[in-house]
C-alpha cells in the first residue's frame, strides 16, 4: 500500500482546483461544491485533449487532489468530483482513497459521470461497487450533451441529473424551450431523481428553473468558483 501511495499521491501535472457552490433551491443554502480543475497554461478541455492517452492518471489525480484541497479548505457539505465514464480507479486505488481521506469524507462525495469520451461497462462496475460500499451519490453531468441522454437514466440510475448549461442559457426568453424543458424535468423527477440546473447566469433563468421545481442550481449568478 505504501508503494501505491508513493506513486499516486504526488502531483502528476501542475494542477489547481477551484470550487463552485451548488445551491439547494428548497433550502436556499449551499448543498455542496463542484471541483473544477485549473491546469497551468491550458483550458481544462485543451488539457484533457492533450493528455487523452493518460485519462486513467488524470482520473486518479482528480480524485486525490480535489478531495485533498477540499478538505484543506474545510468546506462544508458535499464534494462533486468529475469522473470519466471510460475510467475507474483500481480496487487498490479505491482502497487507498478511502484509507487516505476516511469513510466520513467518502460519504460526502458525489461522483459526476462526464458526457465524454465513451462509456466502459467494466469501469462502471468497479465504480458502482465503490459507490454502493461507501453510500456515495451519483450524478450524470451535462445531461442533454454528448452521450448523456435518457438512456443513461436507466443504465446508471443516478441520484442527480445535471442539466447541461446549453439547455439553460436564455431559456427564460424562449417559450418553446420552456415547454420542452418542463417535460424533461418532469420525466427525470418522475424517476425519483433530483434535478440540478447548470450554468444559470441570469435572474430570469433562476426564476424560471425554480418554477420548474429543480432541486439544485449552479452557475455564475448563484455562486462563482473560488
Amino acid at each position: 500500500m505504501d508503494a501505491v501511495r508513493e506513486r499516486i499521491v504526488p502531483v502528476i501535472w501542475p494542477m489547481a482546483y477551484v470550487f463552485q457552490p451548488i445551491i439547494d433551491v428548497h433550502e436556499g443554502a449551499v448543498a455542496g461544491y463542484e471541483a473544477l480543475m485549473r491546469p497551468e497554461g491550458h483550458s481544462p478541455e485543451a488539457f484533457i485533449k492533450k493528455h487523452y492517452e493518460k485519462l486513467h492518471d488524470l482520473e486518479v489525480m482528480t480524485f486525490f487532489q480535489a478531495i485533498r484541497e477540499f478538505m484543506m479548505r474545510r468546506l462544508p457539505e458535499r464534494l462533486f468530483v468529475n469522473s470519466f465514464p471510460c475510467e475507474s480507479l483500481s480496487d487498490i486505488e479505491f482502497d487507498l482513497l478511502e484509507d487516505t481521506f476516511g469513510s466520513a469524507m467518502m460519504k460526502r462525495l458525489v461522483i459526476e459521470l462526464l458526457e465524454y469520451p465513451k462509456y466502459d461497462l467494466a469501469a462502471w462496475e468497479k465504480k458502482r461497487s465503490f459507490i454502493k460500499k461507501n453510500k456515495i451519490m451519483l450524478a450524470i453531468d451535462d445531461f442533454g450533451a454528448g452521450g448523456n441522454d435518457v438512456n443513461t437514466l436507466f443504465l446508471f440510475n443516478p441520484d442527480i441529473v445535471k442539466l447541461d448549461r446549453k439547455l439553460i442559457r436564455g431559456i427564460d426568453q424562449d417559450p418553446v424551450r420552456q415547454y420542452l424543458m418542463k417535460i424533461v424535468v418532469d420525466l427525470i423527477r418522475d424517476q425519483g431523481i433530483q434535478v440540478l440546473a447548470e450554468g444559470v447566469e441570469s435572474k430570469g433563468e433562476v426564476e424560471l428553473m425554480a418554477r420548474m421545481h429543480v432541486d439544485y442550481m449552479q452557475g455564475f449568478f448563484v455562486g462563482m468558483p473560488f
